[in-house]
């Protein structure tokens, strides 16, 4: 909608009551308006356009900034953009970490990254890099810096670790943009890894299927069973669709968009995941999102759930991809090779698997007693 933006229209101005945000644009001077919220909170803006795209910056909040100096700020603007330069953007030496995170988001991982990492990322950036560098240029950042940031979670070493790696890409992308020449995370030491072993024993996933039974949203009891029977990831599991199973065949079709690796996986299904999604399909139309959220998606997280779950089961120490360490432990124990294995989970290398060789003492000990016939001919 348009007005003439003055003080004493700006002043009357009410919040809107059906919808987030309201915006007025001034008939006095072009692409200058205002922005008041639900919340009563009131924004000044300014629309312009750098090499055909489109922009829209916030020159300040009424009344802290009064309607005439967020006018002379908006023509001080436009004519910054008539000479062909865009005042929104900063020299490279003055873009500071807050800024950087956001480009990573928006340039970098909303493009390439899985809606899990990006989730990881964000507690990252919003828990440490926002608070503790995000004031700072990211020219200004030293190794000493990310070193300290680092060695902070120290108690918590993959933490700290995967901290660190999202670093060192930021700051790669910011040499590719030129905010800086060199990547300060690049030769921080890394802190030794112990993986965490753990998996459900016979016993254990008896009293984790006890309780997921007793469970009250089943819908979500499915999902839990779904990780655990087939061996996928969570983020495979919730955002299945019914169109990626061939039930007679027994195969699960994953899109490349929803896989680690980018890729299309076509994966052979047990009589067990298939006996779980003939039951789940008689409930259901048998079309759109296996597990829906009611908004026309997919629900995002099982954490909640899965805490409760374990919780009636009396276990603790498990996170949810263990139900993924548990499929393939079994597995292996129970005599299946290392590649089948690993082929079942989608890896595509080779090492990826071997931390699960660990489970095939009998079969080892059996290759380990060919020796036995060798011995007894001497």
């Amino acid at each position: 909608m348009k007005a003439p933006i003055n003080d004493s229209y700006v002043k009357k101005l009410q919040p809107p009551t059906d919808s987030r945000y309201v915006l007025v644009w001034d008939t006095k001077t072009p692409s200058f308006g205002i922005c008041v919220t639900a919340g009563g909170v009131k924004t000044f803006l300014l629309d312009y356009y750098v090499d055909r795209r489109h922009r829209r910056v916030k020159l300040g909040r009424y009344p802290a900034l009064s309607v005439q100096a967020a006018r002379d700020k908006a023509v001080k603007w436009q004519g910054k953009v008539i000479d062909g330069k865009d005042p929104n953007v900063k020299p490279p030496d003055q873009v500071t970490m807050l800024q950087l995170a956001d480009d990573y988001l928006r340039e970098h991982a909303s493009k390439k990254n899985r809606a899990g990492t990006i989730r990881n990322n964000k507690r990252y950036l919003d828990n440490h890099i926002r608070p503790k560098l995000g004031r700072y240029t990211v020219a200004s950042i030293t190794e000493r810096d990310i070193n300290r940031l680092h060695k902070s979670l120290e108690a918590t070493p993959y933490e700290a670790n995967r901290l660190l790696s999202l670093l060192s890409k930021m700051f790669s992308l910011a040499i590719a943009w030129k905010y800086r020449p060199d990547n300060p995370a690049r030769h921080v030491e890394r802190f030794d890894e112990h993986r965490k072993e753990r998996w459900l024993s016979k016993e254990e996933l008896a009293l984790f299927s006890a309780a997921l039974n007793q469970y009250p949203n089943q819908n979500v009891a499915d999902a839990l069973r779904l990780l655990a029977y087939s061996g996928a990831r969570e983020m495979e599991v919730l955002g299945a669709d019914w169109s990626e199973f061939d039930l007679e065949r027994g195969m699960w079709t994953k899109p490349s968009h929803r896989t680690k690796e980018r890729k299309l996986e076509r994966t052979p299904l047990n009589d067990l995941t298939l006996a779980l999604l003939g039951k789940m399909r008689s409930q259901c139309d048998g079309t759109g999102y296996l597990f829906p959220n009611g908004n026309g998606s997919h629900r995002t997280t099982l954490q909640k759930a899965f805490q409760g779950v374990l919780k009636s089961a009396k276990l603790s120490d498990v996170r949810i991809h263990d139900l993924r360490h548990t499929f393939a432990s079994h597995l292996v124990s129970n005599g299946a090779s290392l590649e089948l294995v690993g082929k079942l989970l989608g890896h595509t290398q080779a090492s990826t698997t071997q931390r699960y060789s660990h489970c095939a003492p009998e079969s080892l000990r059996a290759v380990s007693n060919q020796l036995c016939s060798v011995f007894s001919v001497v």
